[in-house]
């Protein structure tokens, strides 16, 4: 006959208006007691325990393959806010639909309101048909949005997460390379320079020398001992220039 006969906690079932409350016309009873399967119900406003919105999930007693009852759990629909963990940003947003595309959980940030249907909303469309960011005009925001439905509830699960941490991530990620480009350049320029130094040094000690041997007129006192170079070039005109000198 659908009448309460123990809760969870003890206490719900003294505060009962009524001891002999049923739940015989609720969904939650009739399904299970029809098909003797397990049922999950729309969203539906309590009545017994409170009047908030809820989800009934319940399954039936049998016994000799006797339906004797169901065994039943409501989900508070305020306690979805537990799943909305913010794991990425602080920014991003979750919005939960049930089988109807009803919004039954939405982020303070949005606009979304409770049981709001969506099925014809630009939201739907744009994950049908995603090409672009989504707009919210009543903030003024674009998100990437991502969705997942359960097959099992009918319910959708989407994410929001506002364009400016892609923009800020993709700027940190800019901003590393152009660094590092910078550093590598500034690397090479060095080397380049130690390397060309190396280059010019024989050549260099040799114009000095004939500049000064130049300016004396003392061209017997001129001697030029250059350093073995690992060029094979400077080596091979070394002899050349001792010849010389």
């Amino acid at each position: 006959d659908g009448k309460l006969i123990a809760t969870f906690p003890k206490k719900f079932l003294e505060e009962l208006s009524s001891p002999n409350d049923s739940v015989a016309d609720r969904p939650y009873f009739q399904e299970p007691k029809r098909t003797l399967e397990s049922y999950i119900s729309d969203v539906f406003q309590g009545r017994g325990f409170g009047t908030d919105p809820i989800v009934a999930l319940a399954a039936p007693i049998i016994q000799k393959d006797q339906f004797e009852g169901i065994v039943e759990a409501s989900l508070n629909l305020e306690k979805l806010s537990l799943v909305d963990t913010k794991r990425i940003d602080s920014t991003q947003a979750l919005v939960i639909l049930d089988k109807h595309d009803n919004v039954i959980y939405s982020s303070g940030s949005l606009t979304f309101n409770f049981m709001q249907n969506m099925k014809e909303s630009g939201l739907m469309q744009h994950i049908h048909s995603a090409s672009d960011f989504f707009v919210d005009e009543a903030n003024a925001q674009h998100y990437v949005v991502g969705s997942f439905k359960s097959e099992q509830l009918g319910w959708s699960a989407l994410t929001f997460i506002p364009r400016d941490y892609y923009e800020k991530d993709i700027s940190n990620y800019v901003l590393g390379s152009l660094l590092f480009l910078i550093l590598f350049t500034v690397l090479c320029f060095l080397v380049a320079t130690k390397i060309a130094t190396e280059l010019s040094q024989p050549l260099t000690n040799l114009t000095q020398k004939l500049i000064q041997v130049s300016k004396d007129k003392n061209y017997e006192q001129l001697e030029l001992n250059i350093e073995s170079s690992f060029l094979v070039e400077i080596n091979a005109i070394q002899p050349v220039i001792q010849n010389f000198s």
